[in-house]
């Protein structure tokens, strides 16, 4: 059975080895190892009877740990991206490219930088944190930023192209307005 489901111990969550996640507590547990792992029988109802008696947390809801923490060991790690402005979390880059686009934050040279991160659960109900990279080889933070190093600054470039653009579309707008209003700055 441990090398099926596993409880940790610190946050009081019970992890499917198998998908390296969390499960929900109550009927969830019965339900995820039966329809994602088609485990039926005497383990299955092992799982159900020893950890369906347990207070669980539900990963949904539980405060994740801090950022930059040791990784939780049962759970995947997965490479993604940190918003250098706000706490802005993802694994998907077209995620961070239209956080950036759409949050308004300034342009700064370098918007997002690579990170490793875990969640409990995957999915619309994903949460992220950044857990610390202790590995002795190049992480993502190399590897990924001397990969994305031109798309990032081409990225960069594009941004600051179209808020340009975009300024100058205003002025000329607001220029026009005064004219419909019979206003010329030129004189005041």
């Amino acid at each position: 059975m441990e090398d099926i489901v596993q409880l940790n111990q610190d946050h009081r969550i019970l992890i499917c080895r198998l998908c390296q996640a969390a499960v929900r507590p109550g009927s969830s547990i019965e339900s995820h190892f039966r329809r994602q792992h088609q485990l039926k029988g005497q383990v299955l109802k092992d799982i159900i009877d020893y950890y369906g008696a347990l207070e669980l947390a539900d990963p949904k809801n539980i405060v994740v740990p801090e950022d930059n923490s040791p990784a939780i060991e049962e759970l995947a790690i997965s490479g993604g991206y940190s918003c250098c402005t706000c706490r802005y979390l993802t694994v998907a880059r077209d995620n961070v490219v239209c956080h950036w686009r759409e949050a308004g934050h300034n342009m700064i040279e370098e918007p997002w930088i690579n990170v490793w991160l875990q969640t409990w659960i995957g999915g619309k109900h994903a949460r992220y944190w950044i857990v610390q990279d202790d590995s002795d080889s190049n992480g993502p933070s190399e590897i990924a930023n001397a990969v994305n190093a031109r798309s990032r600054s081409a990225m960069c470039e594009v941004i600051a192209a179209s808020q340009a653009r975009l300024k100058e579309e205003d002025a000329v707008q607001l220029w026009k307005g005064d004219l419909k209003e019979d206003i010329n700055c030129d004189l005041l």
